[in-house]
Parts: C-alpha cells; sequence; structure tokens
C-alpha cells in the first residue's frame, strides 16, 4: 500500500537534489558520492536524464530501443539486479520498471500517462562496465494535456532517473498521486497490481579501476556515460558477453551534461606485517609436505571508515610449488563455501589452513585450485576475522605440492576492511535497499618471502 507523504517531503526532496548543471533543462545531471579507491560494493550517486524531444515515436515492445549507462575509468558494477535471458542456466530476467515524472508546477490538466511498463532496467549484471535501460512504448503515449496527446519538448521534458534507493521515493510518490508520474517507484510488477518499490543504486567494483585516491581532478571522478541504440533484444537480454556499445549504431539521440556519480577520497588506512621466514627441507620424489609459517598482523584499520571485520587474502605465485588444501569430503566432493564467503563459485579449505584468534572458516575461489594427484589444493586462501585494533598473530599452513622446488617462497598478504559480521549472516549489513550490501576496499598489503626451499642432504 502506498501512502501519501505530506507535501513538505517533495519540497525537501528536491532541497537535496544537488545536480551538476543547475535547473530543470539539463539532459543528464547527476549526484555525486565519495567513493574509496579499491573499495568493493561503493555507491555511487544518482543519475537523472531529461528528455527534451519525442525521440521514441516508433518504440514498441517488438521494437524497442536501448539506452546505454557505461561507468568510466575500470568501475563496474558490483551487484546483479537484472539477469539475462537464459533459461538452462537458471538465469532469469526480471526487469525493473522505472517511473517517468513530469514537473509538478505546470498546470493541474497536464498528465503523465505514460504505460507503466514504457522504461524498464532489462541488464544489470555483476562485473559488466554498465547497463542497459529499454524504452518499448512510443512518446506520443507519455503526455496528455486536457487528455489529448502532447508534445514533449524542452519547456514540457519528461524525467527519470537511477541510482535511487528505496527510501528516495517520496518525490515520484507525490508526483505519482498527482498524476505526474506513471509509477511511484521503481518496480518488476507492473500487471495485476503493482509490486513493492526495489532500489536502483549504483553499487560499484573499484577494485581495478584507475582513479586517484583524493581530489577533484578528472582522474579522482566516476562518470556515467549515456549511448542509445536500437539494435534485437537478444543482443541485450541474452548474450553472455555484453554488447560492445562502441561498435552498435547509434540511435539519433544525445544527453547533454556531465554526468559524475563517484568523487574518491583516501580513507587513511593503515597496515602492517611481518614474517619470520622457515627452512623447509624436501625430498625429491616424495609425497607433499606441509609447513606453517607465522604471520605478526599490526593495527589493520581506516579512518572515517565503519568497520565491522577484516577479509585475509593470502596467494603464492603459481610457479611456486605451494598450495593451500582444499577440504573434500569421503567422496572427494568439495564443500561450497558460499555460507562463509558470501560469494558464489567458492569451496571450503581445510580446518588448518589459518591459525589465530577471531577467524572464521577458509575459502578459495573455484578458479585458484589445481590438482596434484587425486589430491585439490589452491593458489590462495582467504577468510574473515573479527576487527582488531591491536597486534596479533596469523599462521598460515601451505603445503609443497612440488618437492622438486628451490628456493624463497613469496606469499601476497592483503587485508581488506569489509562489514560482514563475525556470526557469519547472509545479509551483513541488515538493510539491502538504502545501502550497496557489503562493502570493501583494501587496507594494505605487503608481500615476504616465507620460507626457503632446500633439497634435503642425502
Amino acid at each position: 500500500m502506498i501512502k501519501r507523504r505530506p507535501k513538505f517531503t517533495v519540497i525537501a526532496t528536491a532541497a537535496l537534489l544537488l545536480f551538476t548543471v543547475a535547473g530543470w533543462a539539463s539532459d543528464l545531471s547527476s549526484t555525486a558520492r565519495d567513493v574509496s579507491p579499491d573499495g568493493f560494493n561503493e555507491r555511487g550517486g544518482r543519475i537523472r536524464f531529461a528528455l527534451k524531444q519525442p525521440a521514441f515515436s516508433d518504440a514498441t515492445p517488438d521494437n524497442p530501443v536501448f539506452i546505454y549507462v557505461s561507468l568510466s575509468s575500470g568501475a563496474t558494477l558490483s551487484q546483479t539486479l537484472v539477469d539475462l535471458d537464459l533459461p538452462d542456466q537458471n538465469r532469469q530476467n526480471q526487469p525493473i520498471y522505472l517511473p517517468l515524472y513530469i514537473r509538478d508546477d505546470i498546470p493541474e490538466f497536464v498528465h503523465c500517462t505514460a504505460p507503466q511498463d514504457t522504461l524498464a532496467v532489462v541488464r544489470w549484471v555483476a562485473g559488466e562496465t554498465g547497463f542497459w535501460l529499454r524504452v518499448q512504448r512510443a512518446t506520443d503515449t507519455w503526455i496528455e494535456s486536457w487528455a489529448s496527446p502532447a508534445p514533449i519538448e524542452a519547456r514540457s521534458p519528461v524525467f527519470f532517473e537511477v541510482g535511487t534507493d528505496v527510501d528516495q521515493n517520496s518525490r515520484t510518490e507525490d508526483l505519482y498521486f498527482e498524476n505526474k508520474a506513471n509509477l511511484p517507484y521503481p518496480t518488476r510488477q507492473v500487471a495485476d497490481g503493482l509490486g513493492p518499490a526495489v532500489s536502483v543504486m549504483s553499487c560499484m567494483d573499484l577494485r581495478h579501476a584507475w582513479i586517484e585516491s583524493t581530489g577533484y581532478q578528472a582522474n579522482q571522478r566516476i562518470y556515467a556515460q549515456v549511448a542509445v541504440h536500437r539494435v534485437p533484444a537478444d543482443t541485450v537480454l541474452r548474450r553472455e558477453t555484453a554488447p560492445d556499445s562502441a561498435q552498435l549504431a547509434n540511435f539519433p539521440l544525445g544527453f547533454t551534461g556531465e554526468a559524475i556519480i563517484g568523487r574518491s577520497f583516501d580513507r587513511l588506512c593503515s597496515f602492517h606485517a611481518t614474517v619470520e621466514p622457515t627452512t623447509v627441507c624436501a625430498t625429491p620424489g616424495s609425497e607433499p609436505q606441509a609447513f606453517t609459517t607465522s604471520w605478526v598482523i599490526t593495527d589493520p584499520t581506516c579512518r572515517f571508515q565503519y568497520q565491522r571485520s577484516d577479509r585475509y587474502h593470502a596467494a603464492f605465485d603459481v610457479d611456486s610449488g605451494v598450495g593451500f588444501a582444499v577440504y573434500t569430503d569421503d567422496q572427494g566432493n568439495f564443500a561450497d563455501g558460499a555460507s562463509v564467503s558470501y560469494r558464489r563459485n567458492t569451496v571450503l579449505l581445510a580446518a588448518d589452513v589459518f591459525g589465530g584468534e577471531l577467524f572464521l572458516t577458509a575459502f578459495a575461489d573455484r578458479d585458484q585450485l589445481f590438482q596434484v594427484g587425486e589430491t585439490w589444493y589452491a593458489r590462495e586462501a582467504q577468510i574473515y576475522s573479527g576487527f582488531r585494533t591491536d597486534t596479533y598473530n596469523l599462521s598460515l599452513t601451505a603445503v609443497l605440492t612440488d618437492t622438486t622446488f628451490t628456493g624463497p617462497v613469496a606469499c601476497h598478504l592483503t587485508v581488506f576492511n569489509t562489514d560482514y559480521a563475525l556470526s557469519g549472516n547472509q545479509t551483513p549489513r541488515g538493510d539491502q535497499e538504502t545501502f550497496c550490501g557489503p562493502y570493501e576496499n583494501k587496507i594494505g598489503e605487503q608481500i615476504a618471502p616465507v620460507a626457503t626451499i632446500e633439497i634435503c642432504p642425502q
């Protein structure tokens, strides 16, 4: 049930919409939020589109137009909001329908009458560099004046937004009750009654982005860039590899203005780790043997950052001949690690891989596994810990899988700040509708020799 809110909520909400280009005449505008370089699930700002011409005069469900919004600087989407239409892979396309709205200061006899399925998010997949919107209803159905079609023009544009959470719908809800919006909020259901509100937040993975840590120049910002195409629907909805917008023919519509949704800042993280290398005596041709090294961790913290726990990631070089033991049951099957990793395609490692206080169960990504004989190992080991601000020990037990290897073995130890709960809850933040889910950003890393492998004397 939608509850009409007092009129002051519209005024308050409008006051918070500080767009990069002032006024209603802008084609493309945005809010900018502070984001952390190397962060995961960093939330970007809102993007507002102002359509000032009847560009989609022939859009239909069989002949739609697609709007592609890409992220700059190597940023990618950190969550899947709308998956592909691939039932054989258990992937289901459930679009998010977006409100279209007009200004509330135009005459009351002017209404937004666009069908509720006019505009939708139809592809928003984690790991991709942008998302796709679909327009499937002609623009001459969007506005009526005295119950007759009215034109879309610079003086009476139609607006829509992405990047909002469910708490940011008061504006469109009020406009909906005044017949100035075709939907009160984004939702996946418009047939047979409206479904619940859905967040459409710009949650970004910046771990591989190339942005500087502080400042307000171009290389410290994440931009949203817009292109419009008319392509077969299957190109967007069913192709596993995202379409290359640069290779597609452009639809004759452009958006002016600048959409900056992320502005980087330095969280001032600190991390220090030391390790005493051990010497391992290996006999060529013998069975793989385990060895343990101990790290001393000092104060892994980030200032100006909510910090509930840390994630530790240890990895060896591919040619080091060293790995971590993978847990398998009596039938040799892996144990799914999703319940402790909060990610798909992970497996549990052996119980003795990590040692120390306040650590959970170790896991590894499936693509890091390798096999020696009948036994499986991982090149990496990951684990979550409770937040600590003092000095403590972390032990790592690895396995020398190649007994012909000699020389130093370096380990890459990286620590990330997260908001995962130590209890292992499935929705660590609790409120996935106003936050981008569990965030993560790198505190620091240390690369150090942890062992020297020598051939045992005969």
